[in-house]
């Protein structure tokens, strides 16, 4: 949003933990790498300690839940990508990881190099919309379920695409 510097929705969360009364073991946290200027963006493993440990430090808890790949980075080997995450998971700062906005392409190849060389692999995917026919989404449903990746909608109603079927029921014009 403009004026926002990034990270916000994490500092409320992390002051709303803070208040106690075990609410950090009754919750789950699904969070992303922040992509905030030019110099802080990618999946480098420089650049995803440093993203892990802003999120840590907002959200006032010492482990992520699931961390997200906030978007593809075609530039920086899916290896050394998932070799941070697995230091971060080995370190018990991240539980499981998962990706945003990568093409079913992309998934398969961080699948592929994640068996090859016993790193984990993403756990789930957030594809811009799951009703879309965008060449980059062919297949992504079926593709996740025989590989068993859950898939957590960006846009709850598809870039509003739904929502006119929510909000004016059949028969209820």
């Amino acid at each position: 949003m403009p004026g926002n510097k990034g990270g916000e929705s994490e500092t409320i969360i992390g002051n709303w933990l803070a208040q106690g009364g075990g609410r950090r073991e009754r919750v789950l946290i699904l969070t992303r790498s922040q992509r905030n200027g030019a110099d802080r963006k990618g999946l480098s493993k420089r650049y995803i300690a440093s993203s892990i440990e802003d999120s840590l430090k907002r959200l006032k808890t010492d482990y992520i839940d699931l961390y997200q790949s906030h978007r593809d980075d075609s530039s920086t080997p899916i290896q050394e990508t998932l070799e941070a995450y697995a230091a971060l998971i080995k370190a018990g700062k991240v539980r499981a990881i998962g990706a945003s906005n990568f093409t079913r392409a992309r998934m398969q190849e961080s699948l592929e190099v994640a068996r090859a060389h016993g790193l984990p692999r993403y756990e789930s995917l957030q594809p811009n919309t799951i009703c879309t026919t965008a060449p980059s989404s062919a297949g992504v449903h079926g593709f996740c379920v025989s590989e068993n990746i859950g898939v957590i909608p960006y846009y709850a109603l598809a870039k509003r695409v739904l929502d006119r079927e929510i909000s004016r029921p059949r028969g209820l014009q």
